[in-house]
C-alpha cells in the first residue's frame, strides 16, 4: 500500500508534458498562439529549440490540418493537429497531449475540450485553422474572410454549412472573450497557473537544469521506440497474420517469465461462464517449430503463447469440464489468434509485458447514466410501449451489477414527464463533454480523462441526486446549467438541502406531538425558524437509523417548548481553536483539546485558564496523535510556574488506527492531563485502551457532579464522544463543520454507567499514587495499549494489530474463489494451489 500511495503521489507532483491553445490581445489585435507546459510545471510559448537554452516562441499560428496517421517509427496510429506558423514552418501536435485547461476553465476551452470528448476532432482542427483568420485576429482579410474566418467566394458568399458556421462563430466570439489582454504577448505567462518547483533563476541565467526522472522514462521510451534495431520495432515486424487455432495446438512457453496466476484463471473461467464475449479472447503466439512453419497456412501449426496466458488456461479449465464447446463460438474449440515470428525468450516476454501494458489503458466501466441514452432510443424503439424499454434498461443494469439504490433512481428519472427527461437528456450530454460550469471544480481531477478524450462522468451520488429532483424545478433550472450559469452540483447540492429541511420538519413534527412548523413559530418566536432548522439537517430520530444528531434535535425540541434548559449536549462550530475565547474557556470544570500539534493560541490560553483558575477543579486534557509535540509540550510546560496542587501527568490510549514510523507500529495516543485534578472515581489509569471506548470512562473519574465540559476540536481531526446523558455531565463540542456533521451522523449509542471497579484493582495488586493515578499492578487486558514495537525484516516474526493473520485471510479467498469457480473436482488447479 505504502508503495502505492508513493506512486500516486509521485504521479500528482510531476506534471505531464501538454499543450495548449493560448490567445493573447495586443491593443486592438488577437492573436492564437501554442502554449507549452514542461514537465518541471512551467508553462510558455511553444518552441522547437531545447527548455535549457534561450527559447524563441516557435510563433502564431496561421493554419492547421486534422491527421490521423501512423507513425512511421513506433507503428501506432493517433491523431494529429499540423500547425503552420507565420514563417511556413509546420509541426504535429499529437491530440492525446492537449490540454486545453491550463489556459483556463472558460467558455473556449470548454468548447475545445467538448469538441474532443465528442469525437469531433476533424471538425476542430478546421475551427483552429480558421481561428486566426476571424476578426480582429492578426490574420484577418476582410475582403477575403468572413467574421467568423471563412473565406468567402467572388459573390461574398460564405462556404460551408449552416450549423458549422454558426458553431464557428460562437468558437472565434469565445477565443475572444477568453484572450488575455496584455501589453506585450510574453506577459500573458504570468497569467497562467504554473506548477513549477525548480527555482525561476536557474532556467533564467540559461543554466541547463537536470533532468527529472519523468523526463528521462519517456526520452528513454521514445528512444526504444524510435531504434530501427530495438525490441519493439523488431517486434512489430516480426507480425505475420491472424488465424484461428485449435484449442489443442496451443500451450504456456516455457520461455514466459512472468507465473500463472492459478486464482485469476479460476475468476476468468467463472466470468466466461457467467458472460461470455468472444471478441476478448484474442491472443498472441509464436510458433513452436520456426523450421516447419508454413506461412501460408497458419491453422495447422501449433503455437506457444506470448500474451492471454490466463485466458488460454481458463479456456483449458471450461475444456475439461465439458463447458468449452456450449460457449459462443467455440462450439469447434478454436481461437482468433495474431501470430508473430519470434524464437528468443526476450522477444517473447517483451510481447507479454508489452500486451498487458497496452490492454490496461483506456479501460473503463460502462457509467450509470448512459443507461439513460439508451432507454432514450429505446423507448423511441418499441413506442408506445414504454414499460418496454424501461424492462430491457433494468436487465442491461442487473447484468452490470448496478447498486440497488442506482436501479431505483433509474426508474424514477425513466418515469419523468417527456419534456423534463428530454431536458435531463440535454443537460447529461453537456455534462459529459465538459459543457458545464462543473468542468471548472472537477477539473483538477479530471485533466488526464479529458486529455485521452474521455468524457465526463455523472458520479454514482449525482445520479441519485438526481433522481431525488423534483422534475417540474430540474426542468425551470436546466438553462441556467446548459449556460453555465449554475453547475449541476450545486443544483444538486440545493436540491438536497431543501429535502434535508422538509425531512427535518417532519422531524421535528413528530417530536411535538405533530405540531405543524407554522402553529410551533406562533407559540415559541425564534425558536424554529429556518437557520435553527437547518442546524439540525441530518438528523435521525428513529430505528437503528438514529443519530446523536436525533437525540440532539429531540432535546431541543423538549427546551424549547418547556422553555428549560435540557440540552445536555451542545454544538458549536469553530473554524480556529482560536475562535473559543478565553473567556470562553474559562466558564468549564473540564475542557479536552483534540489537536494536531503543540503551539500558540488555544493550547497556550488553555494552560493559562488552567494555572488562573480559582476554581476547586479545573482539568486540561491534551491529546496528540504525534509523539514530538507530546514531548515539546511537556517540555514547555515543565518550564512553567506552577501553584501548589498543580498536576502535569502524561497519560496513554490505544488507538484503533496505528500508522507505521520509521520502522515504529505507532498505535498510541499520547495524552497530558494538567491543573487542578481531582480523582473522584480512583484508580485513573496512566495506560488505557481504544480511545473510543475509554476516553468517556476517564473523563467521568475526574468529573464533579453536574460537571460542564468541552471538547475542542483542531482541524479535522475524528471527535470522540465524551457525553453520557445518565451522569448529569453538560459538553460541548467544538469543531469545524466537517467534522462536527461526521461526528453527528454517528449511530446513537448508549454507554454503560461502570460501576466503580477499586476493591478488583487493588486486589490485583494496583498501586496508587497520592493524585488517585493508577502507577503498578495488574492492568485489565482491555486497558493495556500495546507500546510502539519495532517491525522485524523477518516476515515469520509478523506483527498482528487485529489478532488476525494475513495469512489465514488469503487463503479463506482462495477458498472462496475456489467455491466460486466449482473447482473442486479440478484435481490439478487444487494440487497446485496447495503447492503455492
Amino acid at each position: 500500500m505504502s508503495s502505492l500511495k508513493r506512486r500516486i503521489s509521485s504521479r500528482a507532483s510531476k506534471p505531464r508534458t501538454a499543450w495548449f491553445p493560448i490567445v493573447t490581445k495586443v491593443g486592438d489585435e488577437y492573436s492564437f498562439d501554442i502554449g507549452w507546459r514542461y514537465y518541471d510545471g512551467s508553462v510558455g510559448f511553444f518552441s522547437i529549440v531545447p527548455k535549457s537554452f534561450a527559447k524563441t516562441p516557435w510563433g502564431e499560428v496561421v493554419s492547421c490540418e486534422f491527421n490521423r496517421t501512423k507513425n512511421s517509427k513506433s507503428g501506432e496510429v493517433a491523431d494529429y493537429f499540423k500547425f503552420q506558423n507565420r514563417v511556413g514552418q509546420k509541426y504535429n501536435f499529437k491530440a492525446d497531449l492537449m490540454n486545453p485547461m491550463i489556459f483556463g476553465v472558460n467558455d473556449f476551452t470548454q468548447k475545445v475540450a467538448a469538441l474532443r470528448a465528442g469525437g469531433k476532432v476533424e471538425l476542430l482542427g478546421k475551427f483552429f485553422g480558421l481561428l486566426s483568420r476571424g476578426k480582429g485576429f492578426t490574420h484577418h482579410n476582410q475582403e477575403l474572410h468572413s467574421e467568423a474566418g471563412l473565406r468567402k467566394d467572388d459573390d461574398g458568399v460564405l462556404l460551408g454549412g449552416d450549423s458549422e458556421v454558426k458553431d464557428l462563430e460562437d468558437f472565434v466570439k469565445a477565443a475572444k472573450e477568453a484572450a488575455i489582454i496584455v501589453e506585450n504577448k510574453e506577459d500573458a505567462l504570468s497569467h497562467l497557473k504554473s506548477t513549477k518547483k525548480v527555482k525561476p533563476s536557474a532556467a533564467a541565467s540559461g543554466v541547463i537544469i537536470k533532468q527529472s526522472k519523468a523526463q528521462k522514462v519517456t526520452e528513454d521510451k521514445n528512444k526504444e521506440l524510435e531504434d530501427k534495431n530495438g525490441l519493439e520495432r523488431s517486434y512489430v515486424d516480426s507480425f505475420v497474420g491472424r488465424t484461428d487455432i485449435l484449442l489443442d495446438n496451443l500451450s504456456v512457453s516455457d520461455k514466459s517469465c512472468i507465473p500463472i496466476n492459478l486464482i485469476k484463471v479460476l475468476g476468468i473461467a467463472n466470468s466466461m461462464q457467467k458472460q461470455f464475449d468472444p471478441s476478448l479472447l484474442n491472443l498472441t503466439v509464436y510458433p513452436e517449430d520456426d523450421k516447419n512453419f508454413d506461412r501460408n497456412h497458419l491453422e495447422n501449426s501449433r503455437y506457444k503463447i506470448i500474451h492471454g496466458n490466463h485466458r488460454f488456461k481458463a479456456l483449458q479449465h471450461l475444456d475439461r469440464k465439458g463447458i468449452l464447446t456450449s460457449l459462443p463460438g467455440l462450439q469447434d474449440r478454436t481461437v482468433t489468434c495474431y501470430v508473430v515470428n519470434v524464437q528468443n525468450s526476450a522477444a517473447v516476454a517483451y510481447g507479454n509485458l508489452r500486451g498487458n501494458d497496452l490492454a490496461s489503458k483506456f479501460q473503463r466501466k460502462p457509467y450509470v447514466h448512459e443507461l439513460l441514452f439508451i432507454f432514450d432510443s429505446l423507448q423511441k424503439v418499441y413506442h408506445p410501449n414504454k414499460e418496454k424499454a424501461l424492462e430491457m434498461i433494468i436487465r442491461f443494469a442487473k447484468l452490470l451489477a448496478i447498486h440497488p439504490d442506482e436501479i431505483t433512481a433509474l426508474k424514477k428519472l425513466s418515469s419523468w414527464k417527456p419534456e423534463s427527461f428530454l431536458t435531463l437528456i440535454s443537460v447529461l450530454k453537456q455534462f459529459e463533454i465538459y459543457e458545464t460550469a462543473d468542468c471548472k471544480d472537477m477539473m483538477s481531477r479530471n485533466n488526464g480523462k479529458l486529455m485521452r478524450g474521455e468524457k465526463l462522468a455523472v458520479s454514482k451520488l449525482m445520479f441519485k441526486g438526481i433522481s431525488k429532483c423534483d422534475q417540474d424545478y430540474f426542468k425551470a433550472n436546466s438553462d441556467k446549467i446548459l449556460n453555465k450559469k449554475l453547475s449541476l452540483k450545486s443544483l444538486l447540492d440545493n436540491v438536497g438541502k431543501d429535502l434535508g429541511k422538509k425531512k427535518t420538519i417532519k422531524n421535528i413534527s413528530a417530536l411535538t406531538n405533530f405540531q405543524s412548523v407554522e402553529k410551533l413559530r406562533v407559540q415559541c418566536p425564534g425558536k424554529f425558524d429556518d437557520d435553527v432548522i437547518e442546524k439540525f439537517v441530518g438528523a435521525e430520530i428513529q430505528g437503528q437509523a438514529a443519530n446523536l444528531q436525533g437525540k440532539l434535535l429531540e432535546n431541543y425540541c423538549k427546551s424549547a417548548l418547556s422553555n428549560e434548559i435540557l440540552e445536555p449536549i451542545k454544538i458549536e462550530y469553530i473554524e480556529n481553536l482560536s475562535d473559543v475565547s478565553k473567556e470562553t474557556l474559562e466558564g468549564f470544570d473540564i475542557v479536552l483539546l483534540n489537536l494536531n500539534e503543540f503551539g500558540v493560541g488555544a493550547s497556550m490560553a488553555i494552560v493559562d485558564v488552567a494555572l488562573e483558575s480559582s476554581k476547586p477543579v479545573m482539568s486540561v486534557l491534551l491529546l496528540f496523535r504525534d509523539e514530538d509535540h507530546s514531548v515539546e509540550a511537556v517540555k514547555f510546560l515543565s518550564t512553567l510556574s506552577k501553584p501548589s496542587g498543580f498536576v502535569v501527568k502524561q497519560v496513554f490510549f490505544e488507538t484503533d488506527k496505528p500508522k507505521l514510523k520509521n520502522g515504529f507500529l505507532v498505535n498510541t495516543i499520547f495524552g497530558i492531563l494538567l491543573g487542578k485534578v481531582n480523582v473522584f472515581d480512583p484508580p485513573l489509569k496512566i495506560l488505557n485502551g481504544t480511545l473510543e471506548k475509554n476516553l468517556p470512562k476517564f473523563i467521568r473519574k475526574i468529573s464533579p457532579v453536574s460537571a460542564k465540559i468541552a471538547f475542542v476540536n483542531d482541524g479535522n481531526l475524528p471527535i470522540t464522544r465524551i457525553h453520557d446523558e445518565e451522569d448529569g455531565n453538560s459538553v460541548v463540542y467544538f469543531g469545524s463543520q466537517q467534522a462536527v456533521n461526521l461526528f453527528l451522523n454517528q449511530k446513537e449509542i448508549a454507554f454503560p454507567v461502570p460501576q466503580s471497579n477499586l476493591l478488583n484493582e487493588l486486589k490485583a495488586g494496583a498501586e496508587l499514587d497520592e493524585s488517585g493515578f493508577q502507577v503498578s499492578g495488574n492492568l485489565s487486558p482491555g486497558s493495556r495499549p500495546h507500546v510502539p514495537c519495532f517491525v522485524p525484516e523477518n516476515p515469520e516474526s509478523r506483527l498482528h494489530t487485529s489478532g488476525t493473520d494475513p495469512f489465514n485471510i488469503e487463503m479463506l479467498r482462495i477458498e472462496e474463489k475456489l467455491d466460486e469457480a466449482d473447482s473442486t473436482d479440478d484435481e490439478e488447479i487444487v494440487k497446485n494451489v496447495d503447492e503455492n
